[in-house]
């Protein structure tokens, strides 16, 4: 490496190291993962598919290609990018963790022994003799040395604009950088490469295949470029062809380009004269196609958010559907109730996770709503969803392995989250304000009332009589956030009683115990960069509320969900990013831990110590580091609620689980399908959090039961059933 690219590489890695989000988490600890979406590479050997998750490594026995089935799953913290296997090891590129090298000896107990941390945010790699070549991003070429490969450290680098994908023949590698098209390496001497080449393409290159003597590069937005490469140091577009879609990946096979193009999925394009290319046909796939690899006249495409569709493309004019490994949709909300999770899923509308024990969660069951589910909120025995263009839907969930529908309500906006209080729903409709609507009867909702704000809706939050809206408006080329506190003592009626404005861009709110109102906000001043943090509002006079303190960053982050417990807001940051924030002083709140997630993070949940985050790429299930912070960490209940008993159905004893979001006077009893009642489990004074009560049933006989949980004007009932 010259002088020049040596101080070069170690500025990069200096400034790389100090930008937040790109080094690993520290103070939070990961326990498990579910519902993992978003392939993003792949590689087959032999009858075996080597996929990335954006989660880790996903490993499928593909010897029937109408069926493959799950051999292992390995999850690896980072952004899973590219893949390469060679022997009995997968190298594996992972965003900003770099290099991970696994022993897939035994691919059903894939086992990591090696790391590296690349300067930049590795995209793809290429393995040759004792050298893993690296796209590593910003960083440009990145060279290390794999010969020790539970030790493999830094050989050689070259920095270039933005490097995404590359391949090697012999000793020459062939690097896509981007927006600067192709570039050309002599790697004779792997410490030391040379550029010898360049040939800049009018899109943005994304990814790269050489056969015979040319180089086919995915250019993004302008489809296909074709580049002769016979002559290293002078090579030169000799075809094109512009597609529809926007060309993500490519694999020839014969006379046949096959190129992974985003929504337009599959795009097949006829080579025989690359002079003149000429498209073919294409294939739709379910979702975004982003990888594409072929073996015996079978192409298996990945994609965003459907997992692996696997194509038979023996006819290249007639590709036909052979089989498909499925994945679930995007996570954008999650709720807990007792020993489940509710998980708003997007496209798939709602999944529901056994997580008795978090270190081992499992998907007891689906419902699909018919749009595109952003939130859900959970009361008693049902689930109430905001599902975008169609409005609000509510499932019956009182037997969660088997989510019924029960009704809806098609609102006129977007509904993106929504919250349950005493027999009425309100949703947050986006672009209309806040629907209130009467649930009393789940199976014929109907519209009550609109409760109007100064523009875009973003969350909603309810404590006592007062509904919170956080909002974001436009002004006279200024973005104003907000929010609006109603009364809602008669819900037919709601009355705005306060309101706070500041710059900037709300996305969700959560009311402490103690009044105090987090809101996510990015805010921008001019064409300054862009902050992102918590706003923090006392409301202990709703009618005047005042800001108290604001934590911010400076980044490309757009926060969404916000959970505050005890002490702490945890923060689901956007890219990448869960954010715990210590708020022992609301004027003056510190970032406390934080943990790198391996896609857009959009909501969290915390319950009896585990943090829930519903990710772009899966369920993150994690917890904070054995320290003092975690000893410290207490439960601040969203809201006053009786949860479903557990075990249901049960024998003789059977145990109950509330939440009270302020210490009062409750009574806890248990009534016949008589009325009478049978049991009172408690009455008295409770404190805020979680309890759990068990009921003995002693000589009561087989039946069904109800359980009433009440505290001043709320009643709350579930049914449980004894079978002896």
């Amino acid at each position: 490496m010259s002088r020049h690219n040596r101080l070069q590489f170690i500025l990069l890695a200096l400034i790389l190291i100090f930008i937040p989000g790109l080094t690993r988490g520290q103070g939070v600890e990961y326990v498990n993962s579910t519902l993992w979406t978003t392939v993003s590479d792949i590689q087959i050997v032999g009858n075996y598919a080597y996929c990335v998750f954006r989660d880790g490594l996903v490993i499928l026995d593909i010897s029937n290609p109408t069926n493959p089935t799950l051999l292992s799953q390995f999850y690896l913290q980072g952004n899973g990018e590219g893949i390469f296997v060679q022997d009995n090891f997968t190298f594996l590129v992972n965003g900003y963790s770099g290099l991970q090298i696994i022993d897939i000896s035994d691919p059903e107990a894939p086992e990591l022994i090696g790391t590296y941390d690349t300067p930049g945010f590795a995209k793809d790699i290429f393995v040759k003799d004792n050298y893993a070549y690296v796209a590593d991003g910003n960083a440009g070429l990145t060279i290390i040395n794999i010969t020790d490969p539970t030790k493999p450290n830094f050989f050689g680098n070259h920095p270039t604009r933005y490097a995404k994908g590359l391949h090697i023949e012999d000793h020459i590698l062939y690097l896509v950088d981007h927006n600067h098209g192709l570039k050309i390496f002599d790697i004779s001497d792997p410490a030391s490469p040379r550029l010898i080449g360049s040939c800049d393409t009018p899109g943005y290159a994304e990814d790269i295949y050489i056969h015979d003597g040319l180089a086919y590069i995915a250019d993004g937005a302008l489809g296909l470029q074709i580049i002769t490469i016979e002559q290293p140091r002078e090579p030169l577009i000799i075809g094109s062809y512009n597609t529809p879609g926007y060309s993500r990946d490519i694999a020839i096979s014969g006379d046949y380009a096959f190129l992974a193009s985003d929504i337009c999925g599959l795009e097949i394009i006829d080579i025989s004269s690359p002079s003149s290319p000429v498209y073919i046909t294409q294939y739709n796939t379910p979702n975004q196609a982003i990888g594409v690899v072929i073996k015996d006249s079978i192409a298996y495409v990945t994609g965003k958010h459907f997992g692996l569709e696997i194509v038979n493309i023996t006819e290249p004019g007639n590709p036909e559907h052979t089989g498909s490994y499925e994945t679930p949709h995007s996570s954008r909300g999650v709720f807990i109730q007792g020993h489940f999770a509710y998980v708003a899923n997007y496209g798939n509308g709602l999944k529901i996770l056994d997580i008795t024990n978090p270190e081992n969660p499992m998907v007891v069951g689906c419902y699909d709503t018919p749009g595109y589910s952003h939130d859900v909120f959970v009361l008693g025995d049902f689930a109430y969803i905001a599902d975008y263009e169609h409005g609000l839907q509510i499932i019956d969930i009182s037997n969660p392995t088997n989510p019924i529908f029960k009704g809806c309500y098609n609102t006129p906006g977007y509904a993106i989250d929504v919250v349950v209080r005493g027999g009425y729903a309100y949703v947050a409709d986006y672009d209309h304000n806040v629907q209130i609507i009467d649930i009393s009867n789940p199976e014929s909702p109907y519209y009550v009332t609109t409760f109007v704000i100064p523009n875009y809706t973003a969350g909603i939050y309810i404590r006592d009589n007062l509904l919170y809206v956080a909002y974001s408006a436009f002004n006279t080329g200024i973005q104003w956030a907000g929010i609006s506190i109603a009364d809602i003592t008669d819900p037919t009626n709601p009355v705005c009683i306060g309101d706070f404005n500041t710059v900037g861009y709300f996305y969700d709110l959560f009311i402490s115990e103690d009044n105090i109102v987090y809101c996510s906000f990015t805010y921008k001043e001019n064409l300054g960069p862009l902050h992102y943090g918590l706003k923090i509002i006392d409301v202990n006079n709703p009618e005047s509320p005042s800001e108290l303190g604001t934590y911010y960053i400076t980044g490309e982050q757009y926060p969404k969900g916000i959970f505050v417990s005890g002490e702490h807001a945890f923060l689901a940051s956007g890219f990448n990013r869960l954010e715990v924030i210590d708020i022992s002083s609301p004027s003056n709140p510190e970032l406390e831990a934080y943990y790198n997630t391996p896609g857009y993070a959009y909501d969290v949940f915390v319950d009896d110590g585990y943090i829930y985050v519903a990710d772009e790429s899966s369920v993150l299930i994690l917890r904070l580091a054995q320290t003092k912070i975690n000893s410290e960490i207490t439960l601040t209940p969203k809201a006053f609620k009786l949860l479903q008993n557990y075990p249901n159905p049960f024998n003789n004893a059977t145990t109950l689980n509330f939440s009270l979001p302020k210490p009062g006077q409750i009574k806890l009893s248990v009534y016949n399908l008589l009325g009478q009642q049978v049991a009172t489990l408690f009455e008295g004074t409770m404190d805020t959090g979680e309890h759990n009560i068990t009921w003995n049933t002693n000589d009561l006989p087989s039946g069904v039961y109800l359980a009433r949980l009440q505290s001043n004007s709320i009643n709350q009932n579930i049914k449980m059933l004894m079978l002896k």
